[in-house]
């Protein structure tokens, strides 16, 4: 293998934006175990190529290769084991050979190819011989030394055996990028030990591993989730008749959103969101997986908390609904007799709903201390004036008529006691009916968030500790409301 391309030229690695070039090319550096590609030598590239070879040709993760290249010079059926090698080292060390001018320039990074590749060597491009969507009409993709050690590096950068796929994650931030392919390669390497030993494993829900991973990553670095960047999770198969690939995107608002809940200020109250999240088969309900000392944690469970980010931006009004109120408000199965009313309020938080409507909703400043606002003032009339009645009226409600009704009642009954009112027109145009721009609002959005911001204050002042009947009786409501469809559609505000 030619070293000048490495040592002397241009890195012969670089980050292009195509996610599995790029989640190569990260994987290679964790490798090296390094972090700028300009310090990678042909030593590293020696070191990754007959690892490769060791473990794409024969090993634990040869059955896997045969659907993430098939045909290729790894897993070729009508090859020996020996051919197979020779040709994999001789198909590898293309990396650093001289560029082929006929061959183009590569579909990746723009530098000039070493040649065309297919299929059998990069995932869900065209087969030999097809020249549908090939560059001036020739079949196959010229590529370039670097992207093509690349591409065929990725595999280990990936949560491999992921429901039989493999689960690559690629950010616009190269540091999360990197974060992602490290972990994974120290998990594959670990595993590869294992399974040779026979304790061959794979894991489920990819949404839910990829979260769990963010978090680990987050915890570590302190950091790459703060830049601004989004990450997206790809999800692939390249196997015969069925290649397939399912894209699972993560926005940067909830990025930033997942590393903010995870500081000290809101910690307590979203380890509670996602301990509510997990699904469990067996044992105890809303306990995450655990793992003796040891072993691997059990992959086998989804949180649907985590599961839900992915589709929070879109569906925002009702990941409160769900996560934030009522998840977190249901009994916990796991305490023997059922945990108490006031054990379940107190895992409620308003600060960890503001911090989400801000970061994920985009929801104004001015809105959300409307909505503040009016909770209090209902809690202070329902805590000053022991006003059950309108407690148990506010919360069993269920069509929007009936609800501005109980408001309107409160606001009289309040100014003729000589008080302000519990909210005013400003308010509740601002809070019901609709945005700055005028956009409708879905009222039963207004609503879980003044039940959130109500709870919030009566366990703070004490009050529900000394109405549990009452409180049991309205926490039990809002966990078990099926609200009547309506025309109203909750939109972005």
């Amino acid at each position: 293998m030619a070293n000048a391309d490495v040592e002397h030229g241009p890195p012969l690695l670089a980050y292009t934006g195509q996610p599995i070039v790029d989640v190569g090319v990260a994987t290679i550096l964790a490798f090296a175990q390094h972090a700028d590609a300009a310090a990678v030598t042909a030593a590293d590239i020696e070191d990754l190529t007959e690892f490769l070879i060791d473990h794409y040709v024969a090993g634990p993760l040869k059955s896997f290769m045969f659907a993430m290249l098939p045909n290729s010079s790894y897993v070729n059926p009508a090859m020996s084991e020996g051919a197979r090698r020779t040709a994999s080292r001789a198909f590898l060390g293309m990396c650093g050979q001289p560029s082929d001018p006929e061959a183009g320039l590569c579909l990746f990074c723009g530098r000039q190819a070493v040649g065309m590749v297919f299929r059998q060597h990069i995932p869900l491009i065209a087969s030999q011989g097809v020249i549908n969507f090939g560059p001036g009409g020739r079949p196959g993709v010229p590529v370039c030394g670097g992207c093509l050690l690349a591409t065929q590096a990725f595999v280990l950068g990936c949560a491999i055996k992921c429901e039989g796929r493999a689960l690559l994650v690629h950010s616009d931030d190269a540091e999360l990028t990197l974060a992602f392919a490290s972990t994974f390669l120290a998990e594959n390497r670990r595993s590869l030990s294992l399974s040779a030993a026979g304790e061959e494993g794979s894991v489920k829900y990819p949404r839910t591993l990829v979260m769990r991973r963010l978090a680990e990553i987050d915890t570590r670095h302190s950091g790459p989730a703060t830049t601004g960047a989004s990450l997206t999770a790809y999800h692939i198969t390249n196997y015969g008749q069925s290649p397939d690939i399912a894209i699972y995107h993560v926005p940067s608002q909830v990025l930033s959103f997942f590393h903010t809940a995870r500081s000290e200020k809101y910690r307590s109250a979203w380890e509670y969101v996602v301990s509510a999240g997990w699904v469990r088969g067996k044992g105890k309900a809303g306990e995450a997986p655990q793992a003796a000392a040891g072993d691997e944690p059990d992959y086998s469970t989804k949180n649907r908390a985590f599961e839900d980010l992915f589709s929070a931006v879109e569906r925002w009004p009702w990941y409160i609904r769900k996560h934030l109120l009522c998840s977190v408000l249901k009994a916990d199965e796991a305490i023997e007799g059922g945990d108490t009313a006031e054990q379940r309020a107190s895992k409620l938080s308003w600060e960890l709903t503001e911090l989400f409507l801000r970061k994920v909703a985009g929801m104004q400043k001015s809105r959300i201390e409307a909505i503040k606002q009016c909770g209090d003032r209902l809690a202070d009339v329902i805590r000053d004036d022991s006003n059950k009645r309108l407690m148990r009226s506010v919360f069993v409600t269920t069509r929007y008529a009936d609800f501005r009704a109980v408001l309107l009642k409160a606001n009289g009954a309040r100014i003729l006691s000589g008080g302000e009112p519990v909210v005013t027109f400003d308010d509740f145009i601002a809070i019901f009916e609709s945005t700055e721009d005028f956009t409708p609002t879905d009222w039963r959005l207004a609503r879980d968030l003044l039940y959130l911001r109500i709870l919030d204050s009566l366990y703070k002042a004490g009050w529900l500790q000394g109405n549990k009947e009452d409180a049991e009786h309205v926490l039990e409501q809002i966990v078990n409301t099926e609200d009547e469809p309506e025309a109203r559609t909750a939109t972005p505000v």
